[in-house]
């Protein structure tokens, strides 16, 4: 829910809960509420308010995490750890072949629910990846789906065509500064 939605329904509670208090008010001190039914009614209310306020708070303020799938080759496993590790440190959820994947299940279909259920796609490009058919198939699954796709550099390889055009990330040196410049794009192009 955007911002301006959730501002609108914060006043728009605040103005309830201000009315309902200026008429407790009134009716209490012209006599028309005795003090027993004047406590009563307002446990009540403060009791709705605080259901409302923790609805809110919990439905609206608890922001879905962004659904972060990384595309890369099984050899290089040990580097995408740390990528993956880093993306999950910064609040990401993070699916991967060798998480989505269960033994007995069909690989295509997993992998494709898994980019299905995905914001965007981290493509970790490399001498290997560049080479693989798996990685191929879930570019092209991935495009498919109208997913955004995050390269990221590890090792000295061109981008294959369909995608030079992007710009990536350059972590062939661990380069911290080139994944938090991941993590703001990310961000910014998926609204949380």
């Amino acid at each position: 829910m955007k911002i301006e939605k959730q501002t609108a329904l914060l006043t728009y509670m605040s103005v309830i809960a201000t009315a309902f208090s200026a008429f407790i008010f009134i009716f209490f001190f012209s006599g028309q509420f005795s003090r027993q039914l004047m406590v009563s009614i307002l446990g009540v209310f403060m009791g709705i308010l605080a259901s409302m306020t923790g609805i809110y708070f919990y439905t609206f303020t608890k922001r879905r995490s962004i659904r972060v799938f990384i595309s890369y080759a099984y050899s290089d496993s040990e580097r995408v750890k740390q990528i993956r590790d880093y993306l999950e440190i910064k609040g990401f959820v993070v699916s991967e072949p060798e998480t989505t994947v269960r033994i007995g299940d069909d690989i295509s279909k997993a992998v494709n629910n898994a980019l299905q259920s995905s914001d965007c796609i981290v493509l970790v490009l490399s001498q290997q990846s560049a080479s693989s058919e798996w990685v191929k198939k879930e570019i092209e699954k991935a495009k498919e789906m109208g997913k955004r796709l995050y390269p990221v550099r590890i090792d000295d390889v061109s981008p294959p065509a369909d995608i030079a055009t992007i710009r990536f990330a350059d972590l062939r040196n661990k380069d911290d500064n080139e994944m938090r410049k991941l993590v703001i794009a990310i961000r910014e192009n998926h609204g949380r």
